[in-house]
């Protein structure tokens, strides 16, 4: 059986693996891109750890990077082993091997992984740079939540009064929305159409996403957000918010009706790929942890390639 077939299988029964990590997912984001999976084995030949990675081709050299709008990858360890550093220490050597052989150029993914672990990668001659996400771990108590808000956002919150929340937009409206909303702001769409249908329809196979908007009283939206979520998180993954509604509290309503779907669900909240600096998040109180981006350089010629287009970006 192929190391794809099997991890397809894998992910039926492993109720913890993340939803990027998905074979569904990995489908809808891979437009353009190929995507396949490296698996470390037991003695048994039970899966320890899966990387799954998609590929491109840049003068015919193949490279693995992160699909569009998917916060991290990286690899998914069993949860037997995600307490044992020695079993982690011989599936990071087993998977740094295993990818030494892919033929691959150059390899980047985020991954959200401890500190002790991304160290495992480093020893392996992976160039290891930490980040750090946000999100809201314990939701048990809203009122609490709510009051931990800075004073500037329960003000504008307070705003959001008349405003209404519903779920009823369409992938096709949320899309025409968003692409507005940064058309007034003189910026590019980062996804296509095609690639929010795909995804709204495989999310909605999966029971995975909501779309949430916001509504002034004449009917205008103002904002709104893709949500998903998997069996621990509820991900911010694609939030719009009009120019026209600034001051208005809808954005901070939008955030919290996300907060509080997470809590219904009992998930934790993650802002994902908000692109917020920390300053915004903490004012939700969010509290802050780290992922990694996780590099490596297979062909010196690739990187030769990717320095020149670096100084290609700085002139323009």
């Amino acid at each position: 059986m192929e190391n794809k077939e099997r991890y397809i299988l894998f992910a039926q029964n492993e109720t913890q693996l993340p939803l990027f990590f998905q074979p569904w997912w990995l489908d809808a984001v891979s437009a353009g891109m190929q995507w396949d999976v490296l698996l470390s084995l037991s003695p048994e030949g039970e899966i320890q750890a899966a990387l799954p990675y998609l590929t491109s081709q840049k003068l015919k050299m193949r490279y693995a990077s992160m699909p569009a709008e998917t916060p991290f990858l990286g690899v998914y360890i069993s949860k037997q082993y995600q307490d044992s550093i020695h079993a982690q220490r011989e599936i990071v050597s087993d998977l740094a091997r295993q990818l030494e052989q892919t033929g691959l150029s150059y390899f980047s993914q985020l991954f959200v992984l401890q500190k002790p672990v991304a160290a495992l990668f480093q020893e392996q001659q992976f160039k290891t740079k930490e980040r750090n996400g946000y999100q809201l771990y314990d939701l048990s108590d809203l009122n609490h939540t709510l009051d931990s808000f800075s004073k500037g956002r329960k003000k504008l919150l307070q705003r959001a009064l008349t405003l209404t929340t519903d779920s009823e937009m369409q992938a096709e409206d949320f899309y025409r929305f968003h692409q507005d909303c940064l058309l007034q702001k003189k910026k590019q769409m980062p996804y296509s159409r095609e690639f929010l249908l795909v995804i709204q329809k495989k999310a909605e196979r999966a029971e995975s996403y909501t779309i949430l908007r916001i509504r002034n009283a004449a009917g205008n939206t103002l904002a709104a957000a893709f949500l998903v979520w998997d069996q621990q998180r509820l991900y911010y993954l694609l939030p719009a918010v009009s120019p026209t509604a600034n001051d208005t509290g809808a954005e901070e309503l939008l955030i919290w009706e996300a907060i509080k779907l997470a809590g219904k669900k009992q998930l934790i909240f993650d802002f994902a790929m908000t692109r917020k600096n920390s300053s915004f998040c903490k004012q939700f109180a969010a509290e802050s942890y780290s992922y990694f981006e996780i590099s490596k350089y297979y062909k010196g010629f690739f990187r030769l390639i990717n320095f020149f287009r670096w100084l290609g970006q700085i002139g323009k």
